[in-house]
């Protein structure tokens, strides 16, 4: 079982979030779920929708999970 997990989505100036599944809460301009605990098998699935706010070449969204005993995991989404 993974105790207290937290996913963070931060967005890259020129990248704003638009639409996002709910129970989320604004932490320092990042979205951000907690879960007490997920079983194993057990998955939460979060969408976020963004939108480009300036003309950028290349902006990212980076999300970061990480849990109870080190979990730490990362990706990243670019357009």
């Amino acid at each position: 079982i993974l105790s207290n997990v937290k996913v963070v989505d931060k967005f890259e100036r020129g990248l704003s979030p638009t639409q996002a599944t709910g129970g989320y809460k604004i932490e320092g301009g990042d979205l951000t779920w907690r879960f007490d605990s997920l079983k194993p098998g057990e998955e939460q699935q979060l969408q976020v929708a963004a939108q480009a706010t300036a003309d950028a070449p290349r902006a990212c969204s980076r999300a970061t999970v990480s849990a109870d005993a080190g979990l730490i995991r990362m990706d990243e989404t670019c357009v």
